[in-house]
């Protein structure tokens, strides 16, 4: 039985081919170089799994963000607040363009005084651009 159509946990009788399997050439199986469990760490599980799981939050709890979406910020702490509520959305999956538009009507209601929309749009592109690397930095692994 899988979580989700796709992915399976295996467990008692189950079969694996990892190294040192044995592969029916008669060669064994092994990590490539630099591939072994000893030389990078596991990628983390995806947010929906770990909700799906009930495992650890990562980050602020829902709370703090709800608060912070309603109440908004003060001058000086504009522009971490909009990076950070930038990440927090991307980091859910939620398109750039998107981000953009929710923070330029999240800064014109709840930031005092609002920030420049061009000033939004260079934090939220910053932390977009930051976002992507760190996703490409993950597919190499």
């Amino acid at each position: 039985m899988g979580l989700r159509p796709g992915i399976d946990l295996r467990a008692d009788g189950a079969y694996v081919v990892a190294p040192p399997s044995l592969h029916a050439s008669g060669h064994r199986y092994a990590w490539a170089q630099g591939r072994s469990p000893e030389e990078i760490p596991p990628a983390p599980p995806p947010v929906w799994l770990r909700r799906q799981m009930g495992w650890e939050a990562v980050g602020h709890p829902l709370a703090y963000w709800r608060r912070l979406v309603r109440e908004g910020v003060q001058e000086g702490e504009r522009n971490n607040t909009i990076a950070s509520l930038t990440g927090h959305l991307l980091w859910h999956g939620v398109d750039p363009a998107v981000v953009l538009d929710l923070l330029l009507a999240w800064n014109a209601t709840r930031c005092r005084p609002p920030l420049s929309e061009d000033e939004v749009a260079r934090a939220v592109e910053s932390i977009v651009r930051l976002h992507r690397r760190q996703e490409e930095r993950e597919e190499k692994l």
